[in-house]
């Protein structure tokens, strides 16, 4: 988000127990804002856009066939 919001939102999942990915600066069109989230050392993995689409329908697959506590192996190393 704009601002502080993604940040503060990072920290809030995080505060909460929950898995945290930012999108690569780099391939961004507004690279301050992932760079703000990782900037607060609360991510758990950066990845590429391309890589986040794959993760992402990683955990949703996860989270339906086996539970939310296998999203967090899978992203922290998507390339397994």
């Amino acid at each position: 988000g704009a601002n502080s919001d993604g940040a503060d939102g990072i920290c809030a999942i995080k505060r909460n127990g929950g898995l945290t990915i930012a999108q690569d600066p780099s391939g961004s069109a507004y690279p301050v804002m992932p760079q703000a989230a990782i900037d607060t050392e609360k991510i758990d993995t950066i990845l590429c856009v391309d890589e986040l689409a794959i993760v992402l329908q990683q955990i949703d697959l996860d989270i339906k066939t086996k539970g939310s506590h296998n999203a967090d192996r899978q992203t922290k190393n998507p390339h397994s």
